[in-house]
């Protein structure tokens, strides 16, 4: 039986391998929109997605979005990850 770290090898040879990259993922939290803004500082970069009357930004790699190709006017996903949830209402 092989390991963890020999079985992580063996998809990381195999997905190299593939024609094109790996765009399934579990995550369902997605919010479709559009990005507006793309901000780059040193190693880090803000991109602002347009969701409907709302705008969301993430901190990602300067990196991350030049290996994305990342444009103003380009649809794309903000996929949330988080462990809970809260809900507030005014008093």
């Amino acid at each position: 039986m092989k390991s963890r770290a020999e079985l992580l090898s063996d998809w990381i040879v195999e997905a190299s391998n593939l024609d094109s990259p790996i765009v399934s993922i579990s995550g369902r939290n997605q919010l479709i929109g559009r990005v507006t803004d793309i901000r780059v500082s040193g190693l880090l970069a803000q991109v602002t997605l347009s969701i409907g009357e709302q705008h969301i930004t993430s901190t990602i790699t300067a990196d991350a979005v030049r290996e994305m190709r990342l444009k103003k006017g380009q649809i794309a996903a903000a996929l949330i990850k988080s462990t809970e949830v809260m809900i507030i209402i005014p008093d």
